[in-house]
């Protein structure tokens, strides 16, 4: 509410980072998405009466944080956490929230102007709106990368769509996601099953079909499993086993990939070609986990691949 009142005031370049999760009302969404009463916290959407001249052009980076319980009931034009941007927003969860308007109705930006850049944010909210509203923003000339919406979306207008309007295609959208049961659909994002998001293909796709440097990290077989891809690094990363997803890696030769070269590296070894010192990583060697890095971890290492 600071940063907002701050920001309205006219400190418009400011930027900031979340240092914790932020709670503003406790379950606002019922398990089926719909509005459980009125939360106590009412939010107002950060340049609420801006123009384009005076619109926020910081960057807001939540370093991974979650916001939740955000609440807007109203009827007016651009709703979210931004009304208008020209700022960056950036690596941000925000969840358990409901945001209803008119126009311009979202979970981060209202309506972008050419310089905003929303990436890494992901949203399961409700939006209720008339038009030009999305998941994870509503109209923008700007820029939205590497997000994903896996909550609901209602509209009355057939230029609302499930990542933002695509109804003039304004702006990009890159490597963005969306659950299927939204409500909507993008011809700009691409549609994912339930079972989809849990399997970590999303995830790995949202890290640029990588496992390297990764942004985004999801618990699969390790720990307590995740629905949903997360910005919290004390999650584990996704790589990718053949046509699988698994947070075990087996990333022998640390390429971000698990392939037949890594299975090189064991037969090399295995065969006193290289030396333990040689192999870039050992312990991703012993594919079948008895202790010792020997034909049986090759062979194993080709079934997975395969």
């Amino acid at each position: 509410m600071w940063f907002r009142q701050y920001i309205d005031a006219g400190n418009i370049s400011i930027n900031a980072e979340l240092t914790a999760d932020i709670v503003a009302n406790e379950n606002v969404l019922n398990a089926d998405g719909t509005l459980n009463g009125t939360p106590a916290s009412k939010w107002t959407p950060i340049g609420k009466n801006t123009t384009s001249a005076d619109s926020f052009t910081g960057t807001l980076d939540g370093k991974g944080h979650t916001i939740s319980g955000l609440y807007v009931n109203e009827s007016s034009d651009c709703s979210g956490l931004f009304a208008k941007s020209k700022g960056t927003i950036k690596n941000i969860n925000i969840v358990d929230s409901y945001i209803k308007g008119s126009y311009h109705v979202t979970t981060f930006v209202g309506y972008g102007y050419s310089n905003c850049v929303i990436s890494n944010c992901s949203s399961n909210a409700r939006i209720e709106g008339t038009s030009y509203n999305g998941g994870i923003a509503g109209e923008t000339y700007g820029k939205i990368e590497n997000s994903y919406f896996a909550g609901t979306l209602t509209s009355t207008s057939s230029s609302a769509n499930a990542i933002v309007s695509d109804y003039y295609n304004r702006g990009t959208v890159n490597n963005c996601y969306y659950i299927d049961t939204c409500g909507l659909s993008s011809t700009r994002a691409t549609a994912k099953t339930a079972e989809e998001f849990a399997s970590g293909e999303v995830c790995y796709l949202l890290n640029g079909s990588s496992s390297q440097s990764p942004v985004w990290y999801q618990n699969i077989d390790m720990g307590e499993a995740d629905s949903m891809p997360t910005l919290h690094n004390n999650h584990y990363t996704v790589y990718k086993v053949g046509t699988d997803y698994t947070n075990k890696t087996f990333d022998v030769n640390k390429d971000g990939k698990t392939d037949n070269a890594d299975v090189a590296y064991i037969l090399k070894y295995t065969g006193g070609i290289i030396t333990e010192e040689q192999i870039p990583d050992l312990n991703a060697a012993d594919v079948n986990g008895d202790g010792s890095v020997d034909m049986l971890d090759a062979i194993s290492l080709m079934s997975i691949i395969a």
